[in-house]
Parts: structure tokens; C-alpha cells; sequence
């Protein structure tokens, strides 16, 4: 169990602060750089992108069960709807695995 084991808080302590997921010699996940919703817009800038819009793709739904929920019609209604109300929350950014980024590319435009 990860909270019974001290390498992951040192691994977790580690990719909170620089959002590179190291694992080492564990059997813990894969190497990874996760990014924070402002890491993204700042690599996308950097590469010319303008009209910055991020969007999560699974959102909180992450967080619940979805196969569950999807059986019900008025349910599949009710997830499909806060999803879309949620999905450009900056705090929630980070609880999706998943974004679209809808940019603009001054560069190439022109």
C-alpha cells in the first residue's frame, strides 16, 4: 500500500514540488512530468500560441464511477452536465488526466 511505504512520500513530496514523478528503483508508476494547468498555457505561449483555452477532459467525473452513472439515462444527463460546468474550473484542473488546448498560432497565421 503506497501510504505504508516512506520511498513514495519522498517520491510524492518530490513531484509536487517540480512535477517530475520519479520513481527510481520502486515499483512505483513510471517516470512523468505532470504539468500544473499554468505550466501548459506558459509551454504554449513560449511556442507562439495565443487565445489560450484549456479544457479537462475527464474533470471530476475522474473521481466517481462513471461506468456505474452511465447505465441511467438521467444520470449519464446529470454527469454529461456538470462535467461541462466544471471542465474550464482552474481548481479542478488537476484532478483530469486529460486537456484540450484550444489556441491560436499567431505564427503560422501570419
Amino acid at each position: 500500500m503506497l501510504i505504508q511505504d516512506e520511498r513514495f512520500f519522498e517520491i510524492l513530496d518530490g513531484g509536487l514540488e517540480t512535477g517530475l514523478h520519479s520513481p527510481g528503483e520502486t515499483p512505483f508508476f513510471t517516470s512523468a512530468y505532470f504539468h500544473t494547468s499554468r505550466a501548459i498555457k506558459n509551454e504554449l505561449i513560449f511556442a507562439g500560441f495565443s487565445d489560450i483555452d484549456l479544457i479537462a477532459v475527464e474533470g471530476f467525473a475522474r473521481a466517481v464511477n462513471t461506468a456505474e452513472l452511465l447505465k441511467n439515462e438521467e444520470h449519464t444527463r446529470l454527469l454529461l452536465k456538470y462535467i461541462k460546468r466544471t471542465e474550464r474550473a482552474p481548481e479542478l484542473m488537476g484532478i483530469s488526466d486529460r486537456f484540450f488546448a484550444i489556441t491560436r498560432n499567431d505564427v503560422l497565421e501570419n
